[in-house]
Protein backbone atom coordinates (compact mmCIF):
# COMPACT_ATOMS: atom_id res chain seq x y z
CA UNK A 1 0.00 0.00 0.00
CA UNK A 2 0.96 3.62 -0.93
CA UNK A 3 -0.57 6.46 -1.62
CA UNK A 4 -1.52 7.26 -5.04
CA UNK A 5 -3.21 10.42 -4.72
CA UNK A 6 -3.53 13.34 -2.02
CA UNK A 7 -4.70 16.85 -2.04
CA UNK A 8 -5.67 19.57 0.89
CA UNK A 9 -9.28 19.87 1.84
CA UNK A 10 -9.02 23.17 3.46
CA UNK A 11 -6.67 26.04 2.68
CA UNK A 12 -4.41 25.49 5.33
CA UNK A 13 -1.15 24.02 3.90
CA UNK A 14 0.47 23.00 7.12
CA UNK A 15 0.40 23.42 10.72
CA UNK A 16 -2.32 22.12 13.37
CA UNK A 17 -5.80 21.96 11.74
CA UNK A 18 -4.60 21.56 8.06
CA UNK A 19 -6.33 18.75 6.05
CA UNK A 20 -6.11 16.24 3.30
CA UNK A 21 -8.15 13.57 1.46
CA UNK A 22 -5.42 10.39 1.00
CA UNK A 23 -6.09 7.67 -1.68
CA UNK A 24 -4.00 4.60 0.02
CA UNK A 25 -3.52 2.18 -2.94
CA UNK A 26 -5.20 -1.14 -2.06
CA UNK A 27 -6.41 -0.04 1.31
CA UNK A 28 -8.20 2.81 1.49
CA UNK A 29 -9.31 6.63 1.05
CA UNK A 30 -8.83 8.50 4.42
CA UNK A 31 -8.81 11.87 5.51
CA UNK A 32 -6.25 13.48 7.77
CA UNK A 33 -6.13 16.23 10.02
CA UNK A 34 -2.60 17.63 11.66
CA UNK A 35 -2.82 17.63 15.43
CA UNK A 36 0.51 18.56 16.74
CA UNK A 37 3.29 20.20 14.73
CA UNK A 38 6.76 21.42 15.25
CA UNK A 39 8.27 22.98 12.64
CA UNK A 40 11.82 21.24 11.82
CA UNK A 41 11.15 18.10 13.40
CA UNK A 42 7.72 16.90 12.80
CA UNK A 43 4.01 16.41 13.32
CA UNK A 44 1.56 14.49 14.50
CA UNK A 45 -2.16 13.25 12.32
CA UNK A 46 -5.35 11.59 13.19
CA UNK A 47 -6.98 9.91 10.15
CA UNK A 48 -10.76 8.94 9.56
CA UNK A 49 -11.57 5.47 10.71
CA UNK A 50 -11.70 2.94 7.51
CA UNK A 51 -12.10 -0.72 7.01
CA UNK A 52 -12.69 -2.65 10.53
CA UNK A 53 -9.91 0.14 12.48
CA UNK A 54 -10.80 3.28 14.18
CA UNK A 55 -8.99 6.22 16.37
CA UNK A 56 -6.07 6.20 13.77
CA UNK A 57 -3.25 7.87 14.94
CA UNK A 58 0.77 8.65 13.35
CA UNK A 59 3.98 10.67 13.60
CA UNK A 60 6.88 11.48 11.96
CA UNK A 61 9.85 12.58 13.96
CA UNK A 62 12.63 13.97 12.68
CA UNK A 63 15.96 12.83 14.93
CA UNK A 64 19.77 14.77 14.03
CA UNK A 65 22.07 11.93 14.38
CA UNK A 66 25.15 13.74 13.39
CA UNK A 67 26.08 16.43 10.88
CA UNK A 68 25.17 14.06 8.05
CA UNK A 69 22.62 11.72 9.54
CA UNK A 70 18.87 12.32 10.65
CA UNK A 71 16.59 9.35 11.46
CA UNK A 72 12.92 9.61 10.73
CA UNK A 73 11.01 8.08 13.64
CA UNK A 74 7.50 6.79 12.10
CA UNK A 75 4.68 5.87 14.63
CA UNK A 76 0.82 4.62 13.76
CA UNK A 77 -1.41 3.37 16.32
CA UNK A 78 -5.17 2.45 16.26
CA UNK A 79 -7.48 0.72 17.60
CA UNK A 80 -9.21 -2.50 15.75
CA UNK A 81 -13.48 -2.07 16.12
CA UNK A 82 -15.09 -4.23 18.45
CA UNK A 83 -16.20 -7.82 16.78
CA UNK A 84 -14.78 -11.41 16.37
CA UNK A 85 -14.56 -10.71 12.23
CA UNK A 86 -12.81 -7.61 12.63
CA UNK A 87 -10.49 -9.38 14.80
CA UNK A 88 -9.54 -12.49 12.56
CA UNK A 89 -9.76 -9.60 9.33
CA UNK A 90 -7.18 -7.78 11.35
CA UNK A 91 -5.08 -10.67 12.55
CA UNK A 92 -4.90 -12.47 8.73
CA UNK A 93 -4.97 -9.85 6.48
CA UNK A 94 -5.21 -6.12 7.49
CA UNK A 95 -2.08 -5.65 9.73
CA UNK A 96 0.24 -7.17 7.22
CA UNK A 97 -1.13 -4.40 4.63
CA UNK A 98 -0.22 -2.08 7.37
CA UNK A 99 2.74 -2.78 8.12
CA UNK A 100 3.77 -2.70 4.60
CA UNK A 101 3.10 0.93 4.51
CA UNK A 102 6.08 2.03 6.00
CA UNK A 103 9.08 0.77 3.99
CA UNK A 104 6.53 2.34 0.65
CA UNK A 105 6.53 5.15 2.31
CA UNK A 106 10.09 5.87 3.38
CA UNK A 107 11.45 4.79 0.21
CA UNK A 108 8.98 7.27 -1.90
CA UNK A 109 10.48 9.73 0.37
CA UNK A 110 13.99 8.93 0.18
CA UNK A 111 13.56 9.08 -3.83
CA UNK A 112 11.77 12.25 -4.09
CA UNK A 113 14.83 13.91 -1.42
CA UNK A 114 17.51 12.05 -3.54
CA UNK A 115 15.90 13.47 -6.94
CA UNK A 116 15.65 16.95 -5.62
CA UNK A 117 18.94 16.38 -4.63
CA UNK A 118 18.46 17.21 -0.56
CA UNK A 119 20.19 14.07 0.53
CA UNK A 120 22.46 11.44 -1.32
CA UNK A 121 21.66 7.82 -1.98
CA UNK A 122 22.03 5.56 1.27
CA UNK A 123 20.62 2.18 2.25
CA UNK A 124 17.77 2.58 3.98
CA UNK A 125 17.55 0.18 7.54
CA UNK A 126 13.93 -0.70 8.29
CA UNK A 127 13.23 -2.22 11.88
CA UNK A 128 12.74 -5.93 10.08
CA UNK A 129 16.56 -5.27 8.40
CA UNK A 130 17.81 -4.19 12.55
CA UNK A 131 15.97 -7.32 13.80
CA UNK A 132 17.57 -9.25 11.12
CA UNK A 133 20.94 -7.78 12.14
CA UNK A 134 20.70 -8.88 15.75
CA UNK A 135 19.82 -12.18 14.97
Amino acid sequence: PIVTHAYGIDAKEQGVGAKRHCRIKGLADVDEEITYWQEGYGFAYKSSPFSVIDDINASWWLTPLNDKLTRINLELSYQVKTGTFNYIYHALLLRKKLEAIFPHTLRALSEKLIKQKLIRPLRLQTLSDSAKATH
